[in-house]
């Protein structure tokens, strides 16, 4: 296989989507986690005992792709170690902001075979307020030469659209490809993406569609070109069968395995070594796929989607995450 080949997916029975740890070294404005009160005077908030964590995906007799994410994690004390340990029997991916110098340790003793993907966050306004530019571009392209499949997104958020085709440019004199993400949260007491004007949805499409033209990326299940459905309105797969809690599943960073981002329902428990799956597939309750990048993967039929206007009713995203009563 050439390098930079788009590398295949695996193949693993189980699909984890893990917060190992809430804590991030960036404060993004747009950022949800930024003002969590958990977060005060930590710089790390997970849980460091690797051999309880592998013992976990070893002992249950799966093959798993276990997708971390945060906060950033590169900022486990031992993430290194963890990954080496983890991808001798399973595959990982990762969302990562690439700034901590641990990623160069990660080039060299990790198997990109066993690595699906690396999600790579610009952030750029933080990125250039902090001087960090150049450290970025330098181990995406040592990543990428040493055959991982990673790939650039920025968030759409309003005070970047107007910089997003100059910052385009600017990454394009390094062969790097950056993809618009969609912006989920509020900015001057707008909610996006419903707040998207048609000039920037137009916008949005126009750079996500340029992107993937120059660059196809390999397997990701966080799959940016997504987004412009998600601008679009909300899905929902309400009333359809999901094999969330059976083929995938969400662990939080306290180690509660849970069905999906927005169920309530405790499956297990990764500290304590406890898994109990479910044998089938089962409906989805929600009026809006709380993960969609997984609901599309994993729901037996297509969604809807519902504009955004009609999916919220004027409630908060949380709100209209809940079981509707039925």
């Amino acid at each position: 296989m050439k390098k930079n080949a788009p590398i295949p997916e695996p193949k693993y029975d189980l699909l984890a989507d893990w917060m190992l740890n809430l804590y991030c070294n960036f404060s993004c404005p747009y950022c949800f986690w930024s003002t969590d009160p958990r977060l005060k005077d930590k710089n790390f908030l997970g849980h460091e005992n690797i051999d309880q964590i592998v013992d976990f995906f070893d002992k249950s007799g799966k093959t798993w792709l276990i997708h971390m994410s945060g906060g950033e994690p590169f900022i486990h004390p031992r993430y290194v170690e963890l990954c080496k340990k983890l991808t001798k029997k399973h595959y990982i991916s990762i969302n990562t902001n690439l700034t901590l110098n641990t990623v160069y340790d990660f080039i060299k003793e990790i198997d990109p075979a066993r690595v699906a993907f690396l999600h790579c966050a610009l952030h750029y306004n933080e990125r250039v307020k902090r001087h960090k530019v150049d450290l970025f571009v330098d181990k995406y392209k040592k990543l990428r030469a040493a055959g991982f499949n990673a790939y650039v997104t920025q968030v759409f958020n309003p005070p970047v659209i107007p910089l997003f085709q100059k910052i385009s440019k600017e990454f394009a004199k390094d062969n790097i490809i950056i993809r618009p993400k969609s912006f989920r949260g509020i900015y001057e007491n707008k909610q996006y993406p419903q707040q998207y004007s048609q000039e920037e949805r137009d916008l949005f499409n126009k750079y996500s569609l340029l992107a993937d033209k120059h660059e196809k990326i390999g397997a990701t299940h966080v799959d940016p070109n997504l987004d412009r459905d998600f601008i679009v309105g909300d899905l929902t797969f309400k009333g359809m069968k999901c094999g969330a809690g059976r083929d995938f599943v969400y662990i939080r960073f306290n180690g509660d395995v849970v069905r999906c981002h927005a169920s309530n329902k405790i499956m297990g428990n990764m500290f304590e070594g406890t898994l109990d799956l479910a044998k089938d597939a089962e409906v989805c309750p929600f009026v809006v796929c709380p993960c969609p990048y997984y609901g599309l993967r994993y729901t037996e039929g297509k969604p809807k989607i519902l504009p955004h206007q009609q999916a919220m009713s004027g409630k908060s995203i949380s709100q209209a995450l809940l079981y509707d009563g039925n």
